[in-house]
């Protein structure tokens, strides 16, 4: 909320590895480490996808809500959400 209120950008930093640029921030945008985030703490039966099925039924909702969003931070850009719509049909 804070951030959104101030027009901040949320960038995710896991091990600062450089895959995907280091994720360095270039303007006013906050970092949000990731890096003690090594153990799960808890699991949630709804989030949890035992098998293809649920991970599609899951991702395609995602892609209709956060598309935007995971091809910002790289976790699939436009030519891959255009070959996920593509083949899968969604």
């Amino acid at each position: 909320r804070h951030c959104h209120e101030r027009n901040l950008a949320v960038n995710p930093q896991g091990g600062n590895t450089g895959m995907v640029g280091g994720s360095v921030p270039v303007f006013d945008e906050i970092i949000l480490s990731t890096a003690r985030m090594n153990r799960v703490l808890s699991f949630h039966s709804v989030s949890g996808c035992p098998g293809f099925a649920e991970v599609l039924q899951t991702f395609s909702t995602c892609k209709g809500m956060l598309g935007e969003i995971l091809s910002a931070f790289e976790f699939m850009d436009a030519v891959c959400m255009q070959l996920v719509g593509r083949h899968l049909h969604l």
